[in-house]
């Protein structure tokens, strides 16, 4: 299902749709991304009461591109529910023409307009293009914090986010 359509700074339309797994053409050296998000999302769905939606981007013959998750929960957050800008890969060829932030716009609306309050993304402190998408964004950086990777063991991560809602909700009992 179509989600959203957009012009990346090529010119070229594409359209953003939900869809349930990682595609079979993004790379195999990119599959941590996978392992990632099943060992993030099997412990986020326990504590958090967490749901995960993942999104493709896809050009004008109906390829996939791009790929970006998005996890929601309710029990992070004192008194307001959250949302985890998971991990996002655009095509080598597909790169540099606004695709990744565009995706990052599209979750952060997404979550808005299903009313979290609160959003999170985690960045490799290497990947300058992430780090300046996120800012871009309204993302604010708030340090750094070591995570668990399925492949490389334990990474450093940078931290942003941005309060979604001003008005929080009270947990429903």
């Amino acid at each position: 299902m179509k989600l959203k359509e957009f012009i990346a700074k090529n010119g070229k339309t594409f359209t953003i749709h939900q869809s349930n797994e990682i595609p079979s053409n993004i790379s195999i050296s990119e599959i941590f991304i996978s392992e990632n998000i099943a060992f993030y999302g099997k412990e986020r769905l326990k504590i958090d009461n967490c749901s995960l939606f993942s999104f493709n981007v896809l050009n004008c013959t109906n390829d996939i591109v791009a790929y970006g998750m998005i996890a929601c929960g309710d029990k992070a957050i004192v008194n307001g529910k959250w949302c985890w800008i998971g991990g996002s890969i655009v095509l080598p060829e597909y790169r540099n023409i606004g695709i990744h932030k565009e995706l990052i716009k599209f979750r952060m609306d997404f979550a808005k307009n299903a009313g979290y309050h609160y959003i999170k993304m985690q960045s490799s402190p290497k990947n300058e293009v992430s780090n300046a998408n996120a800012v871009k964004c309204g993302l604010i950086y708030y340090g750094q914090e070591v995570y668990y990777n399925a492949v490389e063991g334990l990474i450093l991560q940078n931290g942003y986010y941005k309060v979604l809602h001003t008005e929080r909700m009270e947990e429903k009992n």
